[in-house]
């Protein structure tokens, strides 16, 4: 059902947004498409599928974007490049991506990292980590990704 799903969608034939994760990211995401006023195709599974549904779903996306969790890792281990957005841990802890055409992008702020895993929230409860990203590179590698760039 999910191939077919994804299959009526224009997701393969133009760029579009797929969102997947639990039921508490579904609430996310309603919140990231209200403030995005997207108006290309989505597909949002948040929620809906299981973990092997999401995987399925992830290795037929030409590009993801995430910050260093799970869902960031298994598109690696299925093959879709990744940008990769680190804020309360870092890349050096040795998390970051190993594909080709993936990258990670971060802050250079000096409470970084906040654990080794991410599980602390915030201490100032600003996110400034997440904040301070340059999103302009972070743009354009998503964008190459997805063919949008030629360079």
């Amino acid at each position: 059902e999910l191939q077919n799903k994804l299959e009526s969608t224009e997701l393969s034939r133009s760029v579009g947004l797929l969102f997947v994760g639990n039921n508490d990211d579904r609430e996310t995401t309603l919140r990231v498409l209200e403030k995005l006023r997207w108006h290309g195709p989505v597909l949002n599974l948040a929620g809906q599928t299981s973990i092997y549904e999401s995987v399925f779903a992830l290795s037929k996306c030409k590009a993801f974007l995430g910050n260093d969790s799970g869902l960031t890792h298994v598109s690696e281990g299925v093959g879709t490049p990744v940008t990769m957005l680190f804020g309360p841990t870092i890349e050096s802890f040795g998390f970051g991506p190993h594909l080709r055409h993936s990258q990670a992008y971060s802050s250079n702020i000096g409470c970084r990292p906040c654990s080794k895993h991410g599980d602390k929230s915030c201490r100032f409860k600003d996110m400034l980590c997440f904040e301070s990203i340059n999103t302009e590179p972070v743009v354009a590698h998503l964008c190459k990704n997805l063919g949008l760039l030629n360079t």
